[in-house]
């Protein structure tokens, strides 16, 4: 039901410059980004790193929570090695069932962070958003900041033309 989502905002995904999150004063802010994944042993160092680079800029506590949604290639391994290496907090959370909700259940049932989210391995959607979103959860101005492709001014990158009808689809 509606009442059940709370106070809640919809931005879309576009190029914006980030927001200055000026949250909490002497307390920092912890956030968790959580990254599904299945048989992604190639894109996922990538999308660690890019992800570590803004987390890092930003004056959060943050971690990033890769889920391996039971995958038959090496993306275990690889997501193990990145545990060790990257300069941001990562926890790898081991699935031998696939699904998006399966893995984000996974991820935040226990999780004490301050802001829970998720975003795509492919980071097709862009994370300018990110700390906007974040300081408004955090705030308390609104208990829930979604990200959407299909709000007026979004913008997607490097997906494919028939992707889109896909999602939609997906969404139905």
């Amino acid at each position: 039901s509606p009442s059940a989502l709370g106070r809640l905002a919809l931005l879309p995904l576009r190029t914006l410059p980030a927001a200055n999150p000026g949250l909490g004063g002497s307390q920092r802010v912890s956030v968790n980004v959580v990254v599904p994944v299945y048989n992604e042993e190639r894109s996922l160092p990538l999308a660690v790193a890019n992800l570590s680079s803004l987390l890092v800029s930003l004056p959060y506590e943050s971690t990033i929570t890769i889920v391996d949604n039971g995958s038959t290639d090496n993306t275990s391994e690889v997501a193990a090695s990145l545990c060790k290496a990257s300069p941001t907090r990562v926890n790898l959370v081991q699935l031998s069932e696939k699904g998006r909700g399966l893995a984000l259940k996974a991820a935040w049932q226990g999780d004490e962070s301050d802001v829970q989210c998720y975003t795509d391995v492919d980071l097709s959607a862009g994370l300018t958003r990110l700390p906007e979103m974040v300081e408004s959860v955090a705030s308390g101005e609104v208990d829930c900041a979604i990200g959407s492709r299909r709000v007026r001014g979004a913008s997607v990158k490097g997906r494919r033309p028939g992707r889109g009808l896909m999602s939609l689809c997906y969404s139905l």
